[in-house]
């Protein structure tokens, strides 16, 4: 069975874990120095907890970072100070430059990291985030089939690390675009309109009454 650590459960994190653990997939997480509602979200997806962040590292084959993106660095390094040798999931929304980073720490560390990128919303009954996934490509297969059959569907990229976190961006990008243009594609017809009258009344004046 592989076993994995979730950093952390909170409603992404939690959720993906989940669906790991319904697939077969021990998934612990760490309670300690965890708010109540991360640990009420963690038991209810299913996931074990670990008397602490070693405990659970000394028996991990992955670690997966969901965690807030400014913080994703420094997780990292917290990983790195044990001796863990597995994989390092880093599927935050982080510019390709910082997973870059992350991944020489994890190197000097003699640690592979896989950079993911969550597309979607959480997974759910009717939501099946994609899982995008670059780098050492064992690594990233075994990172895909730990979520085979569940609702995060796990697309594995023919690229290096940086190339998941690049293509989450751009979707970001493409939704703050699609946001800005929306209402005004909505007025489009209207301001059309408004147009042709205008031209209209330029050429053709109504009569005097």
């Amino acid at each position: 069975m592989t076993t994995v650590t979730l950093l952390h459960p909170g409603a992404m994190g939690a959720e993906v874990g989940a669906q790991a653990h319904r697939a077969g997939t021990r998934v612990l997480h760490v309670p300690t120095g965890r708010g109540s509602a991360s640990v009420e979200r963690a038991r209810k997806a299913g996931l074990e907890a670990a008397e602490s962040l070693g405990s659970a590292l000394a028996v991990s084959d992955l670690v997966l970072s969901i965690c807030p993106p400014h913080a994703a660095e420094d997780v990292a390094r917290e990983v790195l100070e044990h001796a863990f040798t597995g994989v390092y999931v880093e599927a935050n929304a982080i510019s390709p430059d910082r997973a870059l980073r992350i991944d020489a720490v994890c190197r000097e560390r003699g640690v592979v990291m896989v950079d993911g990128s969550i597309i979607g919303a959480p997974p759910g009954p009717d939501s099946a985030p994609r899982l995008y996934l670059s780098g050492d490509q064992e690594a990233v297969g075994r990172v895909a089939a730990v979520f085979e059959g569940t609702a995060v569907l796990a697309r594995p990229l023919d690229a290096g690390v940086g190339a998941a976190s690049a293509l989450k961006m751009a979707f970001a990008s493409f939704q703050k675009s699609a946001r800005v243009l929306g209402p005004v594609r909505r007025t489009m017809p209207q301001t059309r309109g408004l147009a042709r009258t205008s031209a209209f009344t330029r050429h053709r004046p109504f009569p005097a009454t």
